[in-house]
């Protein structure tokens, strides 16, 4: 599955089923989860990627929102 890294560090995935999942920080993680329900814990596999959050499609589309 195609993903980004910088570093040999992965920062954007995605996965078979088509969802992108970013590398968050532990402290930024659940804020961000918080002030967008839609989003989750990212899943590959059925495996849960800690500290990865799913990147909804309706986020994805705000793109200042994605630069930030």
């Amino acid at each position: 599955m195609p993903y980004t890294s910088v570093n040999k560090h992965m920062f954007i995935l995605f996965n078979k089923a088509g969802e992108i999942g970013f590398r968050f920080s532990k402290e930024s993680q659940n804020p961000f989860m918080e002030k967008h329900p839609d989003s989750s814990l990212y899943k590959s596999y059925g495996s849960i990627m800690n500290g990865y959050v799913l990147i909804t499609k309706r986020l994805y589309e705000d793109l200042d929102l994605l630069a930030h």
